[in-house]
């Protein structure tokens, strides 16, 4: 039984959700601070605001990929809006 509960917590931790850590949270604060720079120059360049959903990963977020593909359908829907 050892043998298997060994097993699951390598798999646990080799497939889970990374834990947030001091840098994620970090980069976080930059992401929603460059969210609010954005927003403020588009409102003084007279431009429509465009609000994109959530991200929609875990705070313990995922690998790259994962970040990246989140980010594409995130901008997708932007542009999408921005274009009716």
């Amino acid at each position: 039984m050892k043998t298997i509960m060994r097993r699951i917590y390598r798999l646990e931790d080799q497939f889970g959700p990374a834990k947030e850590t001091e840098f994620s949270r970090q980069m976080g604060e930059l992401v929603l601070a460059a969210r609010q720079r954005v927003a403020e120059a588009r409102e003084r360049w007279g431009l429509e605001a465009v609000e994109l959903p959530p991200l929609d990963l875990p705070p313990g977020c995922h690998s790259r990929i994962d970040i990246l593909n989140a980010g594409r359908r995130r901008a997708a829907v932007g542009y999408q809006r921005s274009r009716e």
